[in-house]
């Protein structure tokens, strides 16, 4: 996975809208986050930032680290493939 600084990443996943998607077939899947570590994707510790076109999602890290852009793969085996992310917003946003 490519990591960006926030304003790359900001202009990288620019437009979209509030998810509306369900995201209860994808509990449980696992990810890799842009703060290096694989997390199991769970509505009530990762937040989804935003929707994108081209079944993509702008995904929170469940520690507050970092963001990261996927890609939605499969839909009787759905999957994540994460593309890029941006670390270290807990200091962009003040809280380390």
């Amino acid at each position: 996975m490519e990591l960006v600084d926030i304003a790359e990443f900001t202009q990288r996943t620019s437009g979209g809208w509030p998810t509306r998607m369900r995201m209860a077939a994808y509990e449980g899947r696992p990810f890799t986050c842009a703060c290096g570590a694989v997390h199991r994707f769970a509505e009530s510790a990762v937040q989804v930032m935003k929707e994108l076109p081209k079944g993509r999602l702008v995904l929170s890290c469940p520690e507050g680290k970092c963001l990261t852009c996927i890609r939605l793969k499969g839909l009787e085996k759905p999957e994540f493939e994460s593309l890029f992310g941006t670390a270290g917003i807990e200091e962009e946003h003040g809280n380390s």
